[in-house]
């Protein structure tokens, strides 16, 4: 993927099991990988990158 200036975009695929086992009742449960999880993975690899590169990243609400 790259944006209007042909730069890459960074965008990964990610496969998440969305189903747990509750331990209080033992049933079933379904996460809701959209809303709740991919949120969170996406900035968890933003800071790993940044810790370990250095690099930085701009939200579309920051980019001017």
């Amino acid at each position: 993927m790259t944006n209007r200036e042909t730069e890459p975009q960074l965008h990964i695929h990610a496969a998440i099991l969305n189903r747990v086992a509750t331990d209080s009742d033992g049933n079933i449960r379904v996460l809701d990988s959209n809303d709740a999880i991919a949120p969170v993975y996406e900035r968890a690899l933003e800071d790993k990158l940044a810790a370990d590169l250095g690099v930085r990243f701009a939200h579309d609400s920051e980019q001017q």
